[in-house]
């Protein structure tokens, strides 16, 4: 009862030291939720400029495949006009030889007229010859051809 008697006769300084214990409760309460604002802001700026790092990162190397793949490009593209120059330079060494043969065989046919039998036979066993050699080479010709066209198609899948 001491003690009711007491706060009724200093209820004025009781309600002041109250108001200043809520005023300062409050305060320290707002500060450690100031603090904690804080700590969570720097982590998202850490978040932030982690995640930014590793976006250049990512960029970076894309970047890198792309100049590889760039690269790459140039070098087949370069391969296959070698290749190209290469098939070029043989079909016209071939078209030359082609040539040569078509003369050689126009000229044999002027002369076969004048020629005697004995002759005539031996031209045309080496000509059977020529024909037999001209038959196997259009064979592997062919299954180059074919072995080129199966590897293009596969590439291209």
């Amino acid at each position: 009862m001491t003690y009711f008697i007491a706060i009724c006769k200093y209820w004025k300084e009781f309600m002041i030291l109250l108001l200043i214990f809520l005023v300062l409760d409050l305060v320290v309460i707002l500060s450690h939720k100031d603090n904690q604002m804080m700590l969570i802001k720097q982590k998202y700026l850490s978040y932030v400029a982690e995640q930014s790092e590793q976006h250049l990162k990512a960029q970076l190397a894309l970047q890198e495949k792309q100049e590889e793949y760039d690269n790459q490009i140039i070098i087949a593209e370069k391969n296959y006009n070698e290749k190209i120059k290469i098939i070029l330079r043989d079909a016209h060494m071939a078209e030359s030889y082609a040539n040569s043969l078509s003369e050689q065989l126009a000229s044999a046919n002027k002369k076969l007229s004048t020629v005697d039998r004995q002759t005539e036979t031996e031209y045309t066993y080496k000509l059977a010859n020529v024909f037999q050699s001209c038959v196997t080479e259009y064979r592997k010709m062919a299954e180059n051809a074919d072995n080129a066209t199966a590897t293009l198609t596969r590439l291209s899948y």
